[in-house]
């Protein structure tokens, strides 16, 4: 068998053509995900996980309060390049509620990981999906139970009494 300069040509024209698309490909990709993290910070979105913290006026309080850790399998998937936590306070979580991005990680700990996590007492469904190097996100995995992220009120009128 024998090859031609033609065929050796189209073969080479081909490759270059491939890679090209794919570096354009690239570019876009990491245009769109530049544009959106922006975005986010500009709106003050729940969905970015390291917002800094802007009120400095908030009362500092020292209170123990019980954290959760939650944890799920990895996805199979190809290509997932971190996770997203989906929460809704006393309804079902879906894609339109508040989230946050953890990154490539498969156990997060609540409230402490994810400052944006509500800090509530009661039902909450927490929905975990995957996230793909393009941004497309898998079924929700949901879980639902209870939390408290907040402590009971102080005890007032202590005194000492002399005897």
């Amino acid at each position: 068998m024998t090859i031609t300069i033609n065929e050796l040509s189209i073969a080479s024209i081909v490759t270059i053509i491939i890679g090209i698309a794919i570096v354009i490909i690239a570019i876009i990709f990491i245009s769109f995900r530049c544009r959106a993290k922006r975005r986010r910070q500009l709106a003050g979105s729940p969905g970015t996980i390291n917002q800094p913290n802007l009120s400095a006026n908030k009362e500092k309080r020292i209170v123990t309060v019980k954290k959760r850790k939650i944890h799920w399998n990895a996805s199979n998937s190809p290509g997932v390049v971190g996770y997203k936590i989906y929460w809704a306070v006393g309804k079902g979580v879906n894609y339109d509620s508040d989230f946050a991005e953890v990154g490539k990680v498969t156990e997060v700990i609540l409230p402490d990981q994810v400052p944006s996590f509500p800090n509530v007492a009661g039902k909450l469904e927490l929905g975990v999906v995957a996230v793909d190097y393009i941004g497309n996100e898998s079924d929700m995995t949901k879980l639902y139970g209870p939390f408290s992220f907040s402590a009971p009120d102080a005890p007032t009128g202590l005194t000492i009494e002399t005897l």
